[in-house]
């Protein structure tokens, strides 16, 4: 980092908050790197040049109940304008595509494919977790169909494609602003995914129901946490 400065940097890997014990007096969050592990104050110690942007794609980065000594708390006071942290443990492909999806928001902004109410970082940023937001039942039905042996093939990115236009023109039908199509657009969620299935056989259209009825799909992104002043960044195309 301290070689190469940037304007991003994307950790993608391991990291923890200790609990405390007799053992371990103090919380002091770290990452793990192979067999190696560094903590928040050695960290702080070593970085000389801080990226503008930093996401810890990592477990525990920004955990609530603990004290200052995270590592998303670290970047932020060294100077990063934006830290994308974790309050909790995280799944690794739910990561990596949370990842992806913002680089992929922002390809779209440079490229001046996304629409008129992407201003900044920021609004890329919740763009994503929006998205997310409204696939990620995707995930659970599949696991849960194959939990209880239905014989289904279900294209996954047929369906992810199907939801997204779904949300996003029953929204545009009620509103007329840019912003509020989006924004409004997560409310449609439950009922795209049972207009897909709709022409399924009803042993499945109960399943697909039960699933949402007893909320078994759990939203990931509410466990990351946006620090900073990210809607002060803004990209030039």
């Amino acid at each position: 980092m301290n070689e190469y400065p940037t304007t991003f940097f994307i950790y993608y890997g391991h990291g923890s908050m200790p609990e405390v014990s007799r053992n371990q007096p103090d919380q002091i969050g770290k990452l793990h790197i192979g067999d190696d592990e560094i903590d928040m104050i050695e960290l702080e110690n070593n970085i000389k040049v801080v990226p503008v942007v930093t996401i810890l794609g990592a477990c525990q980065t920004q955990v609530l109940d603990a004290h200052y000594l995270n590592i998303g708390n670290m970047f932020l006071g060294l100077g990063s304008q934006s830290v994308l942290a974790t309050y909790f443990p995280v799944d690794g492909f739910y990561t990596f595509s949370l990842i992806e999806s913002i680089f992929r928001h922002l390809k779209n902004f440079l490229t001046n494919q996304a629409p008129e109410y992407i201003k900044n970082w920021s609004d890329i940023i919740l763009q994503a977790r929006r998205t997310h937001y409204i696939i990620e039942p995707v995930k659970t039905i599949i696991e849960y169909l194959d939990k209880k042996d239905v014989k289904c093939h279900i294209d996954s990115i047929d369906l992810r494609k199907f939801v997204m236009h779904y949300c996003i023109e029953s929204s545009l039908k009620d509103n007329t602003e840019y912003l509020s199509i989006m924004e409004q657009s997560i409310i449609y969620r439950n009922r795209a995914y049972q207009e897909y299935f709709k022409n399924y056989p009803e042993s499945i259209r109960k399943l697909i129901d039960y699933i949402f009825k007893h909320n078994y799909v759990f939203p990931e992104s509410i466990i990351y946490t946006s620090l900073g002043s990210p809607e002060q960044i803004i990209f030039i195309n």
